[in-house]
């Protein structure tokens, strides 16, 4: 199994998530962080190791997710893990303010674990770091004595302001069923790595240049008689374009203005005279239900 990059938004997070990985024999790197924070250590991780996917939860999968193009896999807290964490809240006070990210797509349905165990359950919601600590203020100032939340700054915070806090606990369950996601995700991008490493070779021998673009016509491969028709006199190797973790565009290395508009055509089309370079052209489109995928 290849390497996976885990974040954790408590240390008793990272002890388990430890644990499990030793007996499960995953190769895994554990990060004490979150959001922000965690992206930039992840991403300067990803340049120093090769990671194949990063477990996270919460508003820090949202943030990676955006930020790298490494598969993500969530290891959000189970409706059991949350009943767990507003029961010990409840022996506090029965009103209970609920701290969570901000999801455009999804909240968390509160009302069959208030009926449940007899609470009151306010949710508020953050995006970032520093909304982290605002909204800890405003639980406080609406005179909540309790907070559930999913990290330990936010427990921390409330603790100074006298709020009693609880963290949602993920349960081991839930950790394992993340690794084995991931542990998927790496066999399936192995394969598919395999499987293109084939197709490479191949298209690598054909005297035909060849180049694929995604949508926005930045370089996924080329062969060695493209660059060649193309004149590319350049240091760079041609691994480069085909494994750069940066891309590369094509008007970056073929700078000619007829190519780059016809390769911006939404339309295949055969034999098309590059006067100036003086190539032939042919084209064809990827697109599935009406979306430009290169």
């Amino acid at each position: 199994m290849g390497k996976v990059l885990i974040t954790s938004s408590y240390p008793q997070f990272a002890k388990k998530v430890r644990a499990i990985c030793q007996e499960q024999r995953v190769d895994a790197i554990v990060i004490e962080t979150v959001l922000e924070d965690a992206v930039r250590q992840a991403k300067k991780l990803c340049q120093e190791v090769d990671i194949d996917v990063i477990i996270s939860r919460a508003g820090t999968a949202k943030a990676l997710s955006q930020a790298v193009s490494i598969p993500i896999v969530t290891a959000e807290a189970s409706d059991f893990d949350i009943l767990d964490a507003l029961w010990k809240a409840k022996s506090i006070d029965s009103k209970i303010a609920y701290l969570g990210y901000n999801y455009d797509d999804y909240s968390q349905d509160f009302a069959k674990l208030q009926k449940i165990i007899g609470v009151q359950v306010k949710q508020f919601a953050y995006e970032n770091s520093e909304q982290i600590e605002a909204r800890v203020n405003q639980v406080k100032q609406e005179g909540f004595r309790v907070i559930v939340c999913g990290g330990y700054g936010a427990i921390k915070r409330a603790r100074e302001l006298g709020i009693a806090g609880f963290i949602v606990y993920s349960s081991e369950r839930t950790i394992l069923q993340a690794i084995k996601r991931a542990q998927n995700v790496i066999n399936i991008r192995q394969k598919d790595q395999e499987h293109n490493l084939r197709l490479n070779a191949i298209i690598s021998n054909i005297q035909d240049g060849i180049v694929s673009l995604d949508e926005k016509n930045d370089i996924m491969f080329i062969n060695k008689s493209a660059l060649k028709l193309l004149d590319i006199k350049s240091n760079i190797p041609i691994d480069a374009y085909n494994q750069s973790q940066k891309k590369i565009n094509i008007s970056e290395i073929a700078p000619i203005k007829q190519m780059a508009a016809l390769l911006n055509q939404p339309k295949a089309y055969t034999g098309e005279l590059v006067e100036k370079a003086g190539l032939i052209l042919n084209s064809l489109p990827v697109q599935v239900q009406g979306t430009d995928f290169g």
